[in-house]
């Protein structure tokens, strides 16, 4: 949907059927036609290991779950 609708923003959980979402972000950022779109990663992982390999994939941003919306703002 990414390459067909080319979004501005795309928030993704890591825990997914079909495709993890730092898959998803390694695919999007790797790819000249979405190189460019924001992609912040939304999950429960929050080990520090989840949160390089989150930033590692080229996420923009790695939100905790539970969030507190201050941090979301």
């Amino acid at each position: 949907m990414a390459l067909k609708h080319i979004p501005d923003l795309i928030i993704s959980d890591i825990m997914m059927p079909g495709i993890r979402g730092n898959d998803l972000c390694k695919i999007l950022k790797n790819d000249i036609n979405t190189s460019h779109i924001t992609i912040i990663l939304f999950t429960a992982k929050g080990s520090p290991q989840s949160i390089v390999d989150g930033y590692d994939c080229g996420a923009d941003d790695y939100i905790l779950k539970p969030f507190d919306t201050d941090i979301l703002v």
